[in-house]
């Protein structure tokens, strides 16, 4: 027997699915939520890096002003309705590999849209002095604890009564008709439904044309004891510090073939490079891999579907690497866009594609 009809079903409930969901239910919308179970989702392996600044090139992140530090008051909202604490801001102190990497950080200090967010700081006491070639801190950045978030948001949501199912869903398409191999579906009646499926939007036919090219990194968590965990450290690599000497290390990037399984020689090549700067013990306590959906142009996916008889499917897709932050800015904007008409930024519409879209 059905249920009473509902505004919106959400496919996924990644960092997408999970805010564009609490956005919707905060507008007094109707949901429910699809999302098969997986503890390697990019989502979940994340890191959760908040960082304004591009260090190739020495540039700012995309719609800094949309993002920085909006990010930090848009979690603390969540914080407060979900009694948890998973948003923190932290120094991000980058280890120059080499003097004429610090030479070009330094000539960016004093430039006039770099100066809010990078200055020159002290190397740490413990980095041995044959690698001191000087350090640079970035200022607002921090981490978002995305694992933590996404579950007590799923606890929150369900709570609220929302119907929360968990199991995989297939796309099929024919003329203006689509249908969706699952069953739980028959139980559903929804106006709208919005796919925030990640790597997997690329084998959803409801958006065609639309660029994947599936990316894997490796998220370490390793045991340091003596290291100091005040900030987060890059030196090719990154290390984000956790709890009780613990840290996160990534990441590498790899396609192909090896992309979906994690091999315990990228392991050991990444806790190589670590020991060759860090001076004190490591232990890996876990070694895990992401896969998130890179797309053209490094710009998200959103809008409604261009198929006939697919006005009501919409998608939330293609964050890459920035999805913690991306979000804060673009699940409230696609939540007023399905609620209340008002338009998306062209530069994430999958209009941008389409010659005709209704």
């Amino acid at each position: 027997m059905k249920q009473k009809k509902i505004d919106f079903l959400i496919v996924g409930a990644g960092i997408a699915g999970t805010t564009l969901a609490l956005e919707l239910h905060q507008r007094g919308k109707s949901i429910a939520v699809i999302d098969e179970p997986n503890p390697n989702s990019s989502s979940r392996v994340a890191a959760g890096i908040l960082n304004p600044v591009v260090p190739k090139g020495i540039t700012t992140t995309w719609k800094i002003d949309a993002l920085f530090p909006a990010v930090f008051n848009y979690y603390q909202r969540w914080e407060v309705l979900l009694d948890g604490r998973f948003i923190e801001s932290r120094n991000f102190i980058t280890l120059h590999k080499t003097t004429d990497e610090y030479n070009q950080w330094q000539k960016r200090y004093n430039h006039p849209n770099m100066q809010p967010w990078i200055e020159p700081t002290m190397v740490p006491h413990w980095l041995p002095e044959n690698l001191n070639h000087g350090a640079s801190n970035t200022l607002k950045a921090g981490r978002l604890n995305v694992k933590l978030f996404l579950e007590l948001a799923k606890d929150y949501l369900i709570n609220q009564g929302i119907r929360w199912f968990s199991e995989p869903i297939n796309v099929n398409y024919t003329v203006n008709k689509s249908h969706f191999d699952n069953l739980r579906l028959n139980e559903i009646e929804y106006d709208s439904i919005v796919f925030c499926q990640g790597v997997n939007g690329s084998e959803n036919p409801l958006f065609p044309n639309l660029f994947y090219d599936p990316t894997a990194g490796d998220i370490l968590t390793v045991s340091i004891p003596g290291l100091p965990n005040d900030c987060m450290l890059k030196r090719g690599l990154w290390l984000v510090p956790t709890e009780n000497n613990t840290w996160l290390i990534g990441s590498n990037f790899i396609k192909g073939n090896n992309a979906h399984s994690p091999q315990i020689e990228d392991a050991e090549q990444l806790l190589s490079q670590i020991r060759s700067w860090i001076p004190f013990p490591i232990e890996l306590i876990a070694h895990k891999r992401g896969i998130r959906p890179t797309v053209q142009n490094r710009r998200p996916y959103l809008g409604q579907s261009p198929l006939p008889g697919m006005s009501n499917c919409y998608i939330f897709n293609g964050l890459g690497s920035k999805g913690g932050s991306l979000c804060s800015w673009l699940a409230p904007m696609l939540a007023d866009h399905l609620c209340f008409k008002k338009p998306l930024d062209p530069e994430v519409d999958i209009r941008r594609f389409y010659s005709e879209v209704r």
